[in-house]
């Protein structure tokens, strides 16, 4: 008995969905004028926030590029060097918590690169200089570069290390300020959801102000709230999904084309490399789809509380 109770309760729900999936279609063409608008509000305030969104995903990623960038630099001893002792050291370092990569450099390769860099004329004060006058290294990244501190002392306790170099003051700053874009952005993001779901609802108000008669002779004949505020959530839902898919899309156009212009000029995209929009489409459209939906319900609810009250 309690399992047929269950199976009629689901066919009922499912009748239900259907008849109010139905009904809230029929509505959106109906007030076709109204539906249009809040179409719009939506990809508007949708728009505004995958801006911000893309920002952030880009602040990010060019933070951990940066970070990448400023390694722990631990030298070793010439004795360390030329006594077999290269590998017992990367190992010692390998075992340190939070460490990504540990990669060695001969001394000789470190200067050639740090010539490379330089003009003819710079080259001339280094001249005679010996190819070994700085010292072999390994180059040490991180996962979380806020411990460099702590790691740079561990490693710099190992036999064989002369000096450790950390960029410290630098790897601080690059931290704090990700962090902050991290929790503004997300402040930002709310807000705008508040901010949109006020406008939704204020228009869907407009649409409902029409239709005030039918939903009170909908109360008098005995229809509940739910019966009554559902069709008009599904409604908003719609919408939103709609206005959701829309912004995406026009996200994309937009990010594409920045993203083309700048892949076209060399000295931006040397300082500033920004990723590819097949890597984070889905950080975006499962975000826009959920808030889209999200703001058209609760936009929907919120408008029709005041005509329940009959």
């Amino acid at each position: 008995m309690p399992m047929m109770t269950k199976k009629v309760g689901i066919v009922m729900l499912i009748r239900f969905a259907k008849r109010f999936t139905y009904e809230a279609m029929g509505n959106i063409f109906k007030n076709g004028l109204m539906s249009l608008a809040s179409l719009f509000i939506i990809i508007a305030c949708l728009f505004v926030l995958g801006v911000f969104l893309v920002f952030t995903i880009n602040i990010n990623y060019l933070g951990d590029q940066m970070a990448d960038q400023c390694q722990i630099v631990a030298y070793i001893t010439d004795e360390a060097s030329h006594g077999g002792k290269i590998q017992g050291i990367s190992d010692a370092i390998k075992k340190i918590d939070g460490i990504s990569g540990v990669a060695f450099e001969r001394g000789e390769d470190t200067f050639a690169k740090f010539k490379e860099g330089l003009s003819e004329e710079e080259l001339v004060s280094f001249s005679g200089l010996p190819d070994d006058i700085i010292d072999d290294s390994f180059k040490v990244t991180l996962h979380d570069i806020s411990e460099s501190q702590t790691v740079a002392e561990k490693i710099g306790k190992i036999e064989g290390v002369l000096r450790v170099e950390n960029r410290q003051d630098m790897i601080n700053i690059i931290y704090s300020l990700t962090n902050a874009i991290r929790h503004i952005s997300v402040w930002i993001i709310l807000i705008f959801m508040f901010i949109s779901i006020f406008i939704i609802s204020n228009t869907i108000k407009l649409a409902l102000y029409a239709r005030r008669k039918e939903i009170n002779i909908m109360k008098y004949v005995g229809a509940t709230d739910a019966f009554i505020r559902w069709p008009f959530m599904i409604e908003g839902m719609i919408v939103g999904f709609a206005g959701a898919i829309a912004a995406f899309f026009i996200i994309q156009s937009c990010y594409i084309a920045i993203s083309s212009s700048l892949s076209t000029a060399p000295a931006v995209s040397a300082i500033m490399a920004i990723r590819g929009f097949d890597e984070i489409w889905h950080l975006i459209l499962l975000p826009f789809i959920g808030v889209g939906v999200l703001i058209g319900a609760i936009g929907s609810a919120l408008s029709i509380r005041k005509y329940l009250k009959v």
